[in-house]
């Protein structure tokens, strides 16, 4: 499993109740169709039960 930094480039809120993340594409990383993720927070100001992993499906436009 190869790990990746990145940067969020910023949230939108895309329906009620639902938000799409972009981020910066970190260098070497190749998308492909059907891809998820885990991304976690690096010192989070404050954190949950859940901690500072989400997991997220991956889509790309180009």
């Amino acid at each position: 499993m190869t790990i990746y930094k990145t940067i969020l480039k910023g949230p939108e809120e895309v329906a009620v109740g639902t938000m799409a993340f972009r981020f910066e594409k970190p260098e070497g990383f190749t998308y492909k169709a059907g891809q998820w993720a885990d991304f976690t927070l690096l010192s989070p100001p404050e954190t949950d039960a859940e901690g500072n992993t989400r997991g997220f499906s991956l889509a790309s436009a180009l």
